[in-house]
């Protein structure tokens, strides 16, 4: 591709650049034109930065500046208010403020739950936002309590409504008479008063809907929707797609591919161009893109802003100023022992890994010389190793799209990982070295969560290729051998799966619930149940002692806080080891890993505030 548009005399501008190119006239020849067409979004991301932007950034100032989160920006269409969601994770509350000064008042102090997306009538007068599963709107200066509109679907949907998962991403009409919201597999319209409720589409876990200034189309986003409405996963980099719908027809067009973080999308007021975050030039930033009448890009996106980090955008309805929170996590591994009597506090653990990266998954290898993780150190998440106890990050995988480590194999010489190389998640298997990387699945569900058999020739891991999260195994013969088809194993739902070092068990999470399960299928057993009186929070991620007689697991409450327990595989009370009693010390993420005398873990923060941006012609 680089040769082609050589040949044509062009010049390209890496992804990476800090600075847009300047406005300029590109004549391309007939042959270039047609070779565009035919590639489509795909050369569109690869030339990167090449269309003149209609917008540029004007003045930014910061709206809130209290610790902690503050998510999901909603600006009033005269663009004098913002309201957006405050909080800990579990007990957000929407909050109003005026962009020009003022404290923030709290709208919805009297509901309980976790309050998210609030978005403005187009009028002004009203706030739309998601709670529990249903959809309210209250007044939008507040003064009585918020009015449920939608809890699912009742009507126009095959399945029975009590069978339907919770509505959210609400959005209003252009004229204020209905609303579109979300389901995890569909998009529904009703009246603005939540009756008359209509599927519209399906598609895998849509989300942020915004509807187009004529009111015939919706733009949103499919995949990814724990980026915008997650915890811990909050402005995670899975790949994700951005897509318009016709109300007409019900056609769909994709506007991107699912390769990147693609999010957050917003029509301008003209209708035919939106803007969306992606991180394609590395950080998060602001791109704009022009549509023609069916909804498809007219060309490639322009970048409006450099590192700007921003997390969600919304627009004032003259298209004149935008609102948009600014998200920064950080995450290192520590560890601590593992008691043997007693209970730790995190006070007393280590750092492991220092800088200013992210890190999800760790796993220690057999020998416990190494630990091997996925980072965002250098942009992107990739593989990297290093030696205990204090070695330098050597780096495993270098592709564009993001690798997550999961499981080192029981001989110590391979690994196991998925990856968004393909626009979904998929299992792959490479050398500890990262050599001769094989790609395991292909197909359009999610597979994640790769384990070793302790014979090193079976994987377990989790897949929604039924549509629910079950846990699957595949098999080869011996290492020189293909993998087989994978096996369900399991018809309840389940995640995260780690085999026993005997062989004899596979333990897993499902419903707050810790699991064990045979290899060969078969009823499970309940070892550890969340949200009890002898255990009050919930399992979230397990791990087995060497003698495969104790499954440790992490746990979290309601409020985030995480734990270390122990529970021997015969049952009885949970053992708590390790309390999380720092509140400068946080494990936000659910993985971890033991080397039978440690725990290793990441401990880190998150913080967002919401800014206001002037936008100007270009």
């Amino acid at each position: 591709m680089g040769e082609m548009a050589a040949a044509f005399g062009l010049t390209t501008t890496p992804l990476h650049a800090v600075t847009p190119p300047a406005p300029r006239s590109i004549a391309i020849p007939a042959a270039l034109a047609v070779f565009v067409t035919l590639t489509g979004v795909g050369l569109w991301s690869w030339l990167g930065n090449r269309a003149s932007p209609v917008l540029e950034p004007g003045q930014m100032a910061q709206l809130t500046l209290d610790p902690g989160l503050e998510v999901d920006p909603a600006i009033s269409p005269d663009g004098k208010w913002v309201a957006y969601a405050s909080g800990r994770f579990g007990n957000m509350h929407v909050h109003l403020r005026q962009v020009s000064d003022g404290r923030a008042v709290d709208l919805t102090a009297g509901l309980p739950g976790d309050h998210r997306w609030p978005k403005w009538s187009p009028d002004g007068t009203k706030i739309m936002f998601q709670a529990s599963g249903a959809i309210y709107v209250i007044p939008a200066l507040g003064g009585v309590q918020p009015r449920r509109i939608v809890d699912r679907p009742t009507s126009g949907v095959t399945e029975a409504p009590s069978d339907l998962p919770g509505a959210g991403s609400g959005t209003w009409s252009p004229d204020g008479s209905q609303i579109a919201y979300t389901t995890s597999h569909a998009i529904f319209v009703a009246s603005s008063d939540g009756s008359e409720s209509r599927e519209v589409a399906a598609d895998y876990f849509p989300h942020s809907l915004h509807w187009s200034p004529n009111g015939s189309r919706l733009v949103y986003v499919s995949g990814n929707a724990l980026y915008v409405l997650g915890s811990v996963t909050l402005a995670n980099g899975a790949a994700s797609a951005i897509r318009v719908l016709s109300l007409s027809d019900g056609s769909l067009v994709s506007v991107t591919e699912r390769e990147r973080v693609y999010q957050s999308p917003i029509w301008l007021p003209n209708g035919d161009r939106l803007l969306y975050i992606s991180n394609e030039g590395g950080a998060r930033d602001i791109y704009e893109v022009e549509l023609n009448s069916s909804g498809a890009p007219t060309g490639p996106p322009s970048r409006l802003t450099t590192n700007l980090g921003a997390l969600t955008i919304s627009l004032s309805a003259d298209g004149r100023k935008i609102a948009y929170s600014v998200f920064r996590s950080d995450a290192n591994i520590w560890s601590i022992p593992i008691p043997l009597q007693g209970t730790s506090s995190i006070s007393e653990a280590k750092a492991v890994t220092e800088g200013t990266q992210a890190i999800e998954g760790i796993s220690v290898s057999p020998d416990g010389r190494w630990l091997v993780f996925d980072s965002n150190r250098r942009g992107n998440f990739d593989i990297y190793r290093l030696a205990l106890p204090d070695g330098q990050p050597e780096q495993l995988t270098d592709h564009p799209a993001n690798d997550f480590i999961r499981s080192w194999s029981p001989d110590g010489e391979e690994i196991a990982f998925y990856s968004f190389r393909h626009g979904t998640r998929d299992l792959f298997v490479m050398r500890a070295d990262g050599s001769y990387e094989t790609r395991l699945t292909d197909d359009p569900a999610q597979e994640r969560g790769p384990d070793w058999s302790p014979d090193g020739n079976s994987l377990a891991f989790h897949s929604d290729k039924t549509g629910n999260t079950e846990i699957w195994v595949m098999t080869r013969e011996d290492r020189s051998s293909s993998w087989g088809e994978p096996r369900q194993l399991t018809s309840g739902g389940g995640f995260n799966p780690r085999w026993s070092p005997d062989g004899q068990w596979i333990a897993y999470l499902s419903a707050g619930t810790l699991r064990l399960i045979s290899p060969e299928g078969g009823s499970h057993l309940a070892l550890a149940e969340g949200g009890t009186t002898i255990l009050d929070p919930d399992p979230v991620f397990p791990e087995w002692s060497a003698d495969s007689r104790t499954v440790y697991f992490k746990a979290t409450d309601a409020q985030g806080m995480a734990s270390f327990w122990s529970v021997p595989l015969s049952g009885g009370v949970p053992r708590l080891l390790v309390r999380f009693d720092d509140p400068m010390r946080p494990s936000l993420r659910p993985e971890f890993t033991t080397d039978g005398e440690r725990f290793f873990f990441t401990i880190g923060t998150q913080e967002s505030d919401i800014w206001i941006m002037d936008l100007l012609p270009g």
